[in-house]
């Protein structure tokens, strides 16, 4: 019973690091029952009056009022999809001025009581999480979803080479979990979070936010698509065939398209290929309540400029068709973030990157400079690494500009 924290791994190989969570750990008290509550439990000073007097009146009370007839509003809304309950809102003016999503949201998508099941301090585990730039996903990420009860398993991602790694192995320590075991895979972090056999379990939740790539298939449509390469000798892909399977959603390889016309706008997935951003108006995004929480160490806004293209990929072999997400890591010593994208890091940015670098350490005096001039100039230089020395000033701005002008020039929706 205990955290896999530990493996072996080709030191050579930037990898990310998988913490597998099948048990509770020894010593915390079993908190079953609790983990299984879908929302915040009846406040102890409503009493069941509340829903009479309801009763009596307009019964759009019940969602209109959600704060003061907890147990109703759920049950209400917990029978609604996410888009059901935004068109609640233009019903009637009470209940968009209430915002009934808000409440829900509040209420049914609350990822502290989700993580109760696993740890006793849920908000110490997401300030680890952020500290660490690990995010949480698979069965625990699409139960939260699903507004269903979490399951035994919850699987964090982090990269071997983040030097705030142990932060998440002390906190999970202190929580009574003992290291057994890593999972390590030889793709970089941004790579592997698009890496899962199927598109339901490519959702990622971070310190603050919890985000899905492909809300429409998997929220609207219950369905679900081949995404890594198919491995019938694999556990892991069985175990996540049945996982996606279990919670009601069908699985197909790629959606067939009658056209054979080639997009690269955001369209649907019969697209042979899209051009996206984790913060397009196909990806849901659930934000968590930040009040008690240490801001992150990678910004929301970091993390919402990542765009990628989802391209299908066919193959002679019957079930082998798949949809590839391309994206890649944006490595330059002038960033204080950890960027990735696509078109994200053209060799253009990166050029402009390099150069205005130069010119902020040209402005220097030579003894302060912190680099040799002449061998920075050189494009693709060991000096450009992230971490090769501290630069005089932080470029990440330029990468937001990038960002918004290719987000205009690619007509991302």
């Amino acid at each position: 019973m205990g955290a896999a924290l530990s493996s072996t791994a080709s030191p050579t190989l930037p990898c990310i690091e998988k913490l597998d969570f099948r048990s509770e750990p020894a010593n915390v008290t079993t908190i079953d029952t609790i983990g299984a509550v879908q929302g915040n439990p009846e406040p102890a000073n409503i009493s069941t009056i509340g829903s009479i007097e309801a009763a009596q009146g307009n019964p759009l009370d019940f969602l209109a009022h959600g704060s003061r007839y907890v147990p109703m509003f759920d049950e209400i809304t917990r029978h609604l999809e996410p888009s059901d309950i935004l068109t609640l809102r233009k019903v009637n003016r009470t209940l968009a001025e209430n915002d009934v999503f808000s409440a829900a949201m509040n209420s049914q998508w609350n990822v502290d009581t989700a993580l109760a099941k696993f740890f006793k301090d849920a908000v110490g585990f997401r300030n680890a999480l952020g500290h660490a730039s690990a995010v949480v996903t698979g069965d625990f990420a699409l139960r939260f979803l699903d507004r269903r009860a979490p399951g035994e398993r919850i699987d964090i991602f982090m990269s071997i080479e983040e030097p705030n790694k142990y932060t998440i192995i002390d906190f999970l320590s202190e929580e009574g979990y003992d290291a057994c075991g890593t999972y390590r895979h030889p793709a970089p972090m941004s790579k592997k979070l698009w890496t899962h056999y199927t598109t339901a379990l490519a959702n990622i939740i971070t310190a603050t936010k919890a985000y899905v790539p492909f809300a429409e298939s998997t929220i609207k449509q219950r369905r679900s698509y081949q995404h890594a390469l198919f491995n019938e000798n694999d556990d892991e892909m069985s175990a996540a065939l049945r996982i996606v399977s279990e919670s009601g959603r069908e699985l197909r390889d790629i959606e067939t398209s009658f056209t054979t016309t080639t997009t690269t706008t955001a369209s649907s997935l019969t697209a042979t290929l899209q051009y996206r951003t984790l913060n397009d108006s196909k990806t849901w995004i659930i934000p968590f309540r930040t009040d008690e929480l240490i801001p992150p160490k990678q910004p929301d806004f970091v993390i919402e400029a990542t765009d990628f293209s989802v391209q299908t990929e066919t193959n002679y072999s019957h079930g082998c068709d798949r949809y590839i997400m391309d994206l890649a890591p944006l490595d330059f010593v002038g960033l204080e973030y950890r960027w990735a994208g696509l078109w994200l890091r053209d060799a253009r940015l990166l050029r402009q990157l390099h150069a205005a670098l130069t010119l902020e350490i040209a402005k220097l005096p030579r003894a302060d400079r912190p680099v040799d001039l002449a061998n920075f100039r050189v494009v693709g230089g060991s000096n450009t690494t992230p971490g090769k020395f501290k630069p005089p000033k932080w470029l990440d701005g330029m990468v937001v500009d990038w960002a918004k002008a290719i987000s205009r020039s690619r007509r991302v929706d």
